[in-house]
């Protein structure tokens, strides 16, 4: 059971972000009844929503970003921002955090290295929320995938610096083995091997 989210923001109308590149009864996806400009929708989107997630790598802090925990909120129709839910999946690295912090022994929250945190956002974020969202809208306007990832790129050089900056913008970037993981039984261990990186090579 959740809580009921809207409570906390009258006025506002939340989408589960996944929802938006699914199809209704009829085959359209969601984000062609949202937006008449699929491409200006989700260059404004991805935008609002890397200003809230990048900021929080500096403290060692990934969300589990995807599309099933980011709420999208509307007022009247216009993007507003977003919620998030479901903290089971923050991985945390209580170095680089700096502040006292309380886990259970061997929880999935305690990341080990910060490159941890850095791969559990570059899947949630990108893998499986952003890149679903560019799916789509190239659907609806073909060829403006790469414009989109280059804007998301954009944003990563200029929010990002360092080894962060550098692991982000990498020629390949994990990827989760999620049969592998059935297969073997596993939960909060990742197995991954290296995939393509859209947002590299993107200046």
């Amino acid at each position: 059971l959740r809580a009921y989210p809207q409570a906390e923001l009258p006025g506002e109308d939340l989408v589960v972000a996944c929802a938006l590149v699914e199809r209704d009864e009829h085959g359209v996806r969601l984000l062609a009844r949202v937006t008449d400009e699929p491409v200006a929708f989700v260059r404004d989107y991805g935008r609002r929503l890397l200003t809230a997630v990048l900021p929080l790598l500096d403290r060692g802090i990934a969300l589990e970003a995807h599309g099933q925990n980011m709420l999208v909120r509307f007022r009247g129709g216009q993007l507003m921002g977003f919620a998030v839910r479901d903290f089971g999946g923050v991985r945390i690295h209580r170095s680089t955090l700096q502040e006292p912090l309380e886990l259970l022994e061997g929880s999935a929250t305690d990341a080990a290295t910060i490159e941890e945190v850095w791969a559990k956002l570059h899947h949630a974020l990108f893998q499986m929320h952003l890149g679903e969202l560019i799916r789509a809208a190239e659907e609806l306007q073909p060829g403006c995938d790469e414009a989109l990832w280059q804007g998301l790129a954009d944003q990563v050089r200029s929010s990002l610096r360092g080894d962060a900056r550098a692991f982000f913008l990498a020629p390949t970037a994990p990827t989760k083995c999620f049969l592998r993981m059935r297969l073997e039984e596993k939960y909060s261990q990742y197995i991954t091997r290296p995939g393509p990186n859209p947002l590299a090579g993107l200046t």
